[in-house]
């Protein structure tokens, strides 16, 4: 927790008391008598942000949401206000009602300051491309900056043969690096994580062989501030007549949160890339083939929806992924998604176009051109005009099934496996009882003669103490127990006798004997070895047996 800089909290909610790790106490600033009693916490969030606070945290304590998760402002130690992010987790009674909450807090002042300062520098940008002309180059830019954005991901071209690297403006953003810091090839491998260079080298070697198709790699990389925080690298490359790599183009993203099981990650305002004054001709074009081409190394295509003419693009590729003709209409999109699923898609745009929503990301299946249902995961972001009404939807679409599909598969196989630990269990809960009311005493050890199990004849009849019976003891522990209690009588020399006793026990495939115990009784010990080493011990007390043999014998 400490690692993630998250502080954590235990709210016993019948003695209304909440117990605070140090670690949250030093985040907020504030005195402890104020942070133990929940009912004192409201008075430090702020008034804007104590409604959603609230409906959070009745919705949660209603069961109505599985988990807290609420973002809010409070008042800081120092006065100041500050945002915090905030998780719960909670111990139900068999009524429902909640007797305990558990979960980690952090404070994200600093995260809330980098989306200001992104949401400002998307204003600029849109404000400045509005100011000129639209030529289809811009529009092309435009769209898959759009796109990129609405992933997540910055663009980087890496020109193999100069040794020079293009990195946007909008991947500085995502990564949280100035330009300084990111400025040629070695800028990057040098921040990766030590531990995870050699995956990250192995994987780029693979690509630039022609060993794989696409470069696909996590990897975690240090901060400005020394943080480490994780990032999703794609690559695709172009080669020359000989094959060898000329250049890498591709797109990196930062996964930190998803990774923490946190929020999906804040977008990271790619249309920043572009620059405030118009670009000559040639630059617009190079910078449309490094979108198309980091588009296609993230393995998504590109749509565009004008919501004042409902005309819309979609890329070629993506048209051919739904199997419509180059003049398709909205429509005709729309009637590609799978019935069951309309209305879920309908849900969520309407959420974006509503501004419910920063950002869409909706998973659906779709009708594909041989009559197949697949998978789709869509992204989407909406540019608004200055009265807040949306004008455009720009995002990217990616056909998942494959994906979708190893899910299944994971899903079942770990059904499977509950499944037959179930059966295990079951298993063993009645080969114990089974064994529990034998009258015969069982005992199993490994293949090293350490004790795994005894059932309760065993136990009861040679009269083991706890700190001699237990897991992983050794057998000849438990057979020199026996000598020192007197079990064996009066012994001369007690090591030899171990060593027989033991060397008996052992006997390569298994033995059978008996003896006089202490007390006058005949035991008669059976010892199996199994296929895997171990050993089977079974134990009969045969002195009836041997009494009505005496008798016999006398008679």
């Amino acid at each position: 927790m400490e690692s993630i800089d998250y502080g954590v909290y235990d709210w016993d909610v019948g003695a209304e008391r909440v117990s605070i790790s140090p670690t949250l106490a030093l985040m907020l600033g504030l005195p402890t008598e104020n942070l133990i009693h929940p009912a004192r916490w409201e008075a430090f969030v702020h008034p804007d942000d104590l409604p959603v606070y609230r409906r959070a945290m009745i919705a949660f304590l209603k069961d109505e949401t599985a988990r807290l998760e609420c973002d809010y402002r409070y008042r800081a130690g120092d006065g100041s206000w500050r945002w915090i992010r905030q998780h719960g987790v909670a111990k139900r009674a068999p009524d429902g009602r909640v007797t305990r909450m558990v979960g980690a807090a952090r404070d994200i002042t600093e995260l809330r300051k980098r989306q200001r300062e992104l949401q400002s520098a998307k204003a600029e940008v849109a404000a400045a491309q509005r100011a000129g002309p639209g030529d289809a180059p811009v529009q092309d830019v435009e769209r898959y900056a759009l796109a990129m954005e609405s992933l997540n991901h910055g663009l980087y071209d890496w020109n193999l043969e100069t040794g020079t690297i293009y990195y946007s403006p909008a991947l500085r953003i995502v990564l949280g690096l100035s330009a300084s810091e990111l400025a040629v090839p070695d800028d990057w491998t040098d921040r990766i994580h030590p531990n995870d260079l050699p995956l990250y080298r192995r994987a780029l070697i693979e690509h630039l062989k022609g060993e794989t198709p696409r470069f696909e790699c996590e990897v975690r990389y240090r901060t400005g501030d020394g943080t480490w925080r994780w990032a999703h690298q794609h690559g695709v490359s172009t080669r020359g007549p000989d094959g060898r790599v000329r250049r890498m183009i591709g797109a990196t993203g930062d996964v930190t949160e998803v990774k923490q099981r946190e929020r999906e990650l804040h977008s990271a305002k790619a249309a920043a890339a572009h620059p405030r004054t118009r670009a000559p001709q040639d630059l617009r074009e190079q910078d449309a083939e490094r979108y198309a081409l980091a588009m296609e190394s993230v393995n998504e295509y590109v749509y565009d929806w004008n919501l004042d003419t409902d005309a819309v693009y979609l890329s070629p590729p993506l048209r051919t992924m739904l199997g419509l003709p180059p003049d398709a209409t909205l429509a005709d999109w729309a009637n590609r998604i799978y019935s069951d699923d309309r209305m879920f898609h309908r849900r969520m745009v309407i959420a974006l176009l509503k501004g419910e929503t920063g950002r869409m990301e909706a998973e659906f299946r779709y009708i594909a051109p041989d009559g197949s249902l697949r998978w789709a995961r869509q992204h989407g972001v909406v540019l608004r005009g200055p009265d807040g009404r949306a004008q455009r939807m720009v995002g990217a679409t990616g056909d998942i099934t494959e994906t979708k599909q190893r899910e299944r598969q994971l899903d079942t196989a770990k059904a499977e496996a509950a499944a037959a630990q179930r059966d295990v269990e079951h298993t063993r809960e009645v080969m114990q009882t089974v064994l529990d009311n034998m009258t015969d005493g069982v005992t199993l050890f490994d293949k090293d003669f350490r004790w795994q199990f005894s059932n309760r004849a065993h136990i009861e009849g040679r009269k083991y103490t706890r700190d001699v019976l237990r897991p992983g003891a050794s057998g000849r522990d438990m057979v020199r127990y026996q000598i020192e209690r007197g079990d064996f009588g009066e012994v001369a020399h007690p090591e030899a006798l171990l060593e027989e006793a033991v060397a008996r026990i052992r006997k390569p495939g298994g033995n059978r004997y008996e003896r006089r115990a202490a007390g006058g009784r005949y035991i008669e010990y059976i010892f199996r070895e199994l296929e895997d080493g171990g050993l089977l011990g079974v134990y009969h007390d045969i002195t009836e047996l041997r009494e009505r043999e005496a008798a016999l014998a006398a008679a």
